[in-house]
């Protein structure tokens, strides 16, 4: 599979993704190998507590990194657009650390069509 496919399934999985959790959904749990492990019953108490830690883990500093990059790519009102809808927040800094990964996802799916225009451009000057 070539890279451009890779990247074009990526793409099309985030922005997926983005859309559940900007609707307010759930992302369908997946069977994996922990999962399949769980018929069997669990050997002490701490195992049957549920994880904390649901999804990836992001920084203050790499959601500002990241609304900066839309910013400087995309403009101010594009940034602003998605603090507000993903980040559920009228500014950067009152973002909740619970909306980090949505907020995160949705950048990435805004940068993703910004990315591509710009290597179409290139190849248009070859």
């Amino acid at each position: 599979m070539s890279l451009e496919a890779v990247m074009t399934e990526m793409t099309t999985a985030l922005n997926r993704v983005a859309a559940l959790l900007e609707a307010g959904g759930t992302l369908p749990k997946t069977e994996t190998a922990s999962t399949a492990k769980a018929d069997k019953p669990a050997a002490t108490a701490k195992a049957d507590k549920p994880k904390a830690d649901a999804g990836p883990k992001f920084t203050a500093d790499e959601v500002k990194a990241m609304a900066v990059k839309v910013k400087e790519t995309l403009g101010q009102p594009a940034a602003k657009k998605l603090i507000k809808e993903a980040g559920g927040a009228d500014a950067l800094a009152s973002i909740d650390k619970k909306n980090y990964a949505a907020f995160m996802a949705a950048c990435e799916a805004a940068l993703t069509p910004a990315a591509d225009d710009a290597a179409e451009e290139d190849e248009d000057e070859l």
